[in-house]
């Protein structure tokens, strides 16, 4: 088995992912704290989406598509919420949420808050889902880790994360070293 996944979840994400999270509701806090509004939700949105598309190209071994990362997003979100156990919701939250924010800054037909005190990922504002990130980073960080947990016991999941792992070193190594040409 690689154990690769081990430092990638490690840093990438329960340390530059995480820390970025608490450091957004941090400043949503004390911006309301301030009489503020608050802030940061479309930036923890869109980190927190970007991750689940990151580890979903992991789970399939290469880059992935919608069905893909909506096959990722029910298998292991759905432990946790069972609205995510119909991959059409799940394929439909990623497009609007996920693909309206690195598309077009803005959800397809959605928003996004920051209600601490607002257990449900999803609320609806005149008849406009929108995105609680606090719980649905808790969420996210549940499904994640079950997740890492499977890539330690099952062949398959491991071998489709070093595949993957491979690829994005060597495309990113090459990328790297086309910049350092121009400057």
């Amino acid at each position: 088995m690689d154990n690769r996944y081990k430092s990638v979840f490690e840093h990438q994400i329960w340390d530059y992912f995480a820390h970025d999270m608490e450091s957004c509701f941090d400043a949503a806090r004390r911006a309301r704290e301030n009489g503020g509004r608050g802030g940061q939700n479309f930036t923890a949105a869109l980190i927190t989406l970007s991750v689940i598309d990151f580890c979903a190209g992991f789970y399939k071994g290469s880059k992935p598509g919608t069905n893909e990362i909506a096959g990722f997003i029910t298998r292991y979100f759905t432990r946790h919420d069972q609205r995510f156990s119909d991959v059409n919701f799940s394929k439909r939250f990623y497009t609007v949420f996920r693909h309206g924010l690195a598309h077009q800054w803005s959800p397809a037909f959605g928003g996004v808050c920051m209600e601490f005190g607002i257990s449900d990922i999803l609320i609806k504002e005149n008849d406009v889902p929108v995105l609680n990130m606090p719980p649905f980073y808790a969420l996210a960080c549940k499904a994640l880790r079950d997740y890492e947990s499977e890539l330690a016991t099952d062949y398959t999941l491991n071998r489709n994360f070093s595949k993957r792992y491979h690829a994005i070193v060597k495309h990113d190594k090459k990328q790297g070293e086309k910049l350092a040409r121009l400057y």
